[in-house]
């Protein structure tokens, strides 16, 4: 740690430094020092810190007497291991008269875990990790903004029991609120919304899914802006009647893939809101309703209840498929985010809304409940319409009259006896915990346990993109991994898909070393790095104190990206990897080059 003193007097003078540190940081040698100070001019001196293997703060003083004075300087930091938060969950359920055992050993960091145990009668209770993957994803695109607030509509109680601590009470109506306002804030000039805040693109899709986020939201009493739904009914009236034709990927009966032309999904997204909002086009309905072939199931679905929410109960019998299950979609990373559970997710919902006790209801309630729980690599967009559509039906569902005892390592510690139960660290962490039920039916438990870990082991692999990342001078010079105090370090991050086709919607993102500082997050080739030839610039960028996301496009060619960083102190700083996922399918995904940055002083 640099100590630099100013000496603006005409005198020389001798200072003596002292240094001492508290909580999660020590000072390693020595802790004071004699300094010269020369009139008018500057003198510097270096304390060694060491962090501690623990999660907390540190707190730095600096007491400098001199002049007959003491001048104090006191400084905080964070101290924490480079991982991010990883967390182990399991649910189920538990049959009246049955017991269920929970192991809570755990190899987290024991001030930095936490865990949960919730009961209910309530079959939600089994999906709630879909929920909680939800609710804490940290990415903000217009689609993650309407997955992230539009459950929480519905689960008001549910979000509370998983997000809620002592001390700590989470307001799901709050986080409502400030999605609608954030929503409004990317409408465009033609009614349409951006993809990302500030940026110059809409995107049909993500305006549909807005639009049916806020007028769900104003039924439930949320304060929603007339102007800005009317201006995207006004949007999807006009987008409806384009009649335009895309490509979609699906799976044959066999391993294979193969494609064909539809009428865009979006055309019936819209049509749909619009119907169930009384601002119908029959004609554009017509128009489908006449050439089906042009239309997905899912489409197909849409259009069905489009009809039924305008009392046409005839068009609706004629148009609704028997089953979505014969076309099965290809994940999309991009476009309407596409898929096999997303599509019978997204028709189950327009079923419940329009017509709830129809046959097929049941059966793709089953199916789609054992879809999402064998499948690891769900997107925000299926996790979304699933957990919406499955409430909706488990709602009407009806109650068991299932009890439970509760107890931790063999000792009672609570009663299940109807209210949702919710136990917490104190009760439970790194106990066996045994439920035992009494009574008719089923009761439900979800299970969580959260931290961080201090083994900083990665698993670096390239699952269908490689992601790099390498280090230069400002002269375009290679660095290897020493870094010298003070310098400015140009960041390279290369990104490329071994398929060599397009995946859209990826999230790069660069755990920096605690001695490294952001200092230009976009760098301009001509101006400020003309040895720069081939940056590509990202459809969007967040810097973090101790990250800078980037959002992209991977393509068939690599792509790099380019951004400053400066090196403010001397030492051995843990470095995160560089990893790359596409946000809307996980299978792809590349993590790369973790290690140990060392800064050391320019002589």
């Amino acid at each position: 740690m640099p100590v630099t003193l100013t000496n603006t007097t005409a005198k020389d003078n001798v200072a003596k430094a002292v240094v001492s540190a508290t909580g999660n940081v020590k000072v390693v040698g020595a802790s004071e020092e004699n300094i010269s100070l020369t009139a008018n001019n500057e003198s510097r001196t270096t304390f060694k810190l060491v962090a501690d293997k623990a999660v907390g703060t540190g707190s730095i003083t600096i007491n400098v007497n001199a002049f007959n004075e003491v001048f104090t300087e006191k400084t905080e930091i964070t101290v924490r291991p480079i991982t991010s938060l990883l967390k182990e969950s399991d649910a189920g359920s538990i049959k009246g008269g049955e017991a269920k055992t929970i192991d809570y050993a755990s190899s987290f960091v024991p001030s930095t875990l936490e865990s949960k145990l919730i009961l209910s009668r309530s079959p939600m209770v089994q999906f709630t990790d879909q929920l909680s993957y939800l609710l804490d994803y940290p990415h903000g695109c217009i689609e993650q903004t309407v997955s992230i607030a539009f459950p929480q509509i519905y689960y008001i109680d549910l979000v509370k029991m998983i997000k809620n601590k002592p001390g700590f009470a989470v307001d799901p109506s709050f986080n409502i609120q400030e999605a609608i306002r954030k929503i409004e804030t990317m409408q465009m000039y033609n009614g349409g919304l951006s993809y990302w805040p500030g940026s110059s693109y809409e995107t049909w899709w993500g305006s549909a899914y807005a639009l049916h986020f806020l007028t769900e939201a104003q039924k439930a009493g949320y304060d929603v802006s007339k102007e800005t739904v009317d201006k995207l009914f006004s949007y999807h009236s006009q987008k409806a009647k384009e009649r335009a034709m895309e490509p979609y990927w699906f799976y044959d009966n066999g391993t294979g893939t193969y494609n064909k032309q539809f009428a865009k999904r979006e055309i019936f997204y819209s049509l749909y809101l619009l119907a169930l909002n009384d601002r119908r086009d029959l004609s554009t309905m017509n128009y489908y309703k006449a050439n089906l072939s042009q239309l997905t199931l899912d489409s197909r679905y849409m259009l069905a209840c489009a009809y039924l929410a305008l009392g046409d109960d005839k068009s609706h019998n004629a148009i609704l498929p028997n089953s979505i299950e014969a076309m099965r979609s290809v994940r999309s990373t991009g476009s309407c985010f596409y898929s096999a559970i997303r599509d019978e997710a997204l028709a189950l919902n327009c079923l419940l809304e329009t017509n709830p006790d129809h046959p097929q209801v049941g059966t793709m309630v089953k199916h789609l409940s054992q879809q999402i729980k064998k499948d690891p690599y769900m997107n925000t967009n299926e996790r979304a319409w699933a957990f919406i559509a499955l409430g909706k039906f488990m709602k009407r569902a009806t109650a068991s009259t299932v009890t439970a005892s509760v107890l931790a390592d063999g000792k009672p510690i609570a009663e299940f006896k109807g209210d949702d139960l919710v136990l917490r660290t104190k009760d439970i962490a790194n106990k066996k915990i045994e439920i035992k039920t009494s009574g008719v039916g089923n009761l439900y438990f979800f299970t969580e346990q959260s931290g961080l870990r201090f083994d900083n082991k990665f698993k670096e692999e390239d699952s269908y993109l490689q992601v790099r990342k390498s280090f230069y001078d400002r002269f375009g010079n290679p660095i290897s991994g020493t870094f010298t105090q003070g310098d400015l370090i140009v960041v390279k991050i290369t990104l490329f898909n071994k398929q060599g086709s397009d995946v859209d919607n990826v999230v790069i993102t660069d755990m920096l070393p605690a001695g490294f500082e952001i200092e230009n997050p976009r760098l301009t080739e001509n101006r400020d790095m003309p040895w720069i030839k081939d940056q590509f610039n990202p459809d969007y960028f967040d810097v973090r104190d101790d990250r800078i996301n980037l959002y992209t496009t991977s393509g068939r060619m690599p792509r790099n990206f380019y951004y400053m960083v400066r090196a403010v102190s001397t030492g051995n700083f843990i470095m995160g990897p560089v990893s790359a996922d596409a946000m809307y399918n996980a299978e792809y995904h590349s993590y790369n080059g973790a290690g140990v940055a060392k800064i050391v002083e320019r002589k």
